[in-house]
């Protein structure tokens, strides 16, 4: 029997315009760095008091059946944008070639959407996700490395793993966003600091909705409030974010990204934000470094972060793959 490999690995998606019913595929598949989603049947012994001359359960019963996992997938100015809206919330197009996609939190009914995911080698290793929704997410990039997208999903079912019924075919000229394409660095309270890492994390606090007569989730709530954090490290230059930390300064903190030679790039705002953590250990002799991280406030009107996209997109095709 030949060994599976993870090679080739790769998914496709399909938006949902009522939860969990499958709509139509997005005709590029989308390349992953790791992924684990999965379902699990969970059984617990049942609850009478029989059992064997040595005391073992003689029965067990089927409690939740639970699908969903992690992945990773490379961060692109073109094609990251429907895991990124069903992340953040809403999406608005202006412009014309290039076009602005502004994605942002002001809504908690938050996209569902199946991913059909093709397990590598195995010739009977394809397994569709229905319900997905995304419980948190992270954007992150190192310098010397490219971005990439972390997300951790709540589905609803899956179905057995089958033979593939669909092909991969990837956007051949979409650019993925790299470390050494910034041009506004990260600007907090008017000043400017050149970052060595930068993380973006959204909590998005759904909670699976179990109820009599089935074993599956219904649709997933937001249950508590959202949040979203914007940690980075830097050169130690100055006591500016050390001083606002103490003080409770509050400001809009935005960093951007474009691609070389294009018009395409990709902003990350926090419009209202408090630095929530500090650090400046010293251990060394050597270059001192800060930790910093911002945590987003929102008006009472006003949404608490934002992600401008500009890409070749327009609205009728903005969520592409």
């Amino acid at each position: 029997m030949p060994i599976l490999f993870g090679r080739n690995t790769f998914f496709k998606l399909a938006p949902e315009a009522s939860y969990a019913v499958t709509g139509a595929y997005k005709t590029n598949a989308v390349r992953t760095i790791d992924i684990s989603m999965q379902t699990t049947q969970q059984r617990d012994r049942s609850n009478h008091l029989s059992s064997s001359d040595g005391a073992i359960a003689q029965s067990t019963f089927d409690q939740f059946r639970e699908s969903g996992g992690s992945l990773s997938v490379p961060l692109y100015y073109s094609g990251s944008t429907l895991l990124l809206k069903a992340l953040v919330g809403t999406i608005t197009t202006t412009g014309g070639s290039p076009y602005t996609h502004v994605l942002k939190s002001n809504t908690t009914s938050l996209d569902s959407f199946t991913l059909a995911l093709q397990r590598g080698s195995d010739a009977n290793g394809q397994e569709v996700f229905t319900g997905c929704m995304i419980n948190s997410g992270t954007i992150s990039i190192t310098a010397g490395e490219e971005a990439s997208l972390s997300l951790d999903i709540i589905a609803k079912d899956s179905a057995a793993r089958t033979a593939p019924a669909l092909v991969p075919t990837y956007n051949a000229t979409q650019k993925r966003v790299q470390h050494y394409e910034t041009i506004v660095d990260l600007t907090f309270n008017g000043v400017t600091y050149k970052v060595r890492s930068f993380e973006m994390t959204i909590e998005n606090s759904l909670e699976r909705r179990n109820v009599l007569g089935s074993k599956l989730t219904e649709s997933p709530d937001v249950s508590d409030f959202r949040s979203c954090v914007v940690s980075v490290e830097t050169d130690a230059e100055n006591n500016n974010l050390y001083a606002a930390m103490l003080a409770g300064t509050e400001s809009s903190c935005v960093i951007k990204f474009k691609e070389t030679g294009s018009t395409n790039y990709m902003e990350f705002t926090l419009n209202n934000s408090i630095i929530t953590d500090y650090s400046d250990p010293i251990s060394t002799v050597g270059r001192l470094s800060q930790s910093v991280t911002f945590t987003a406030l929102a008006g009472a009107s006003t949404e608490a972060f934002k992600i401008e996209i500009n890409n070749l997109l327009d609205g009728a095709n903005a969520l592409n793959t």
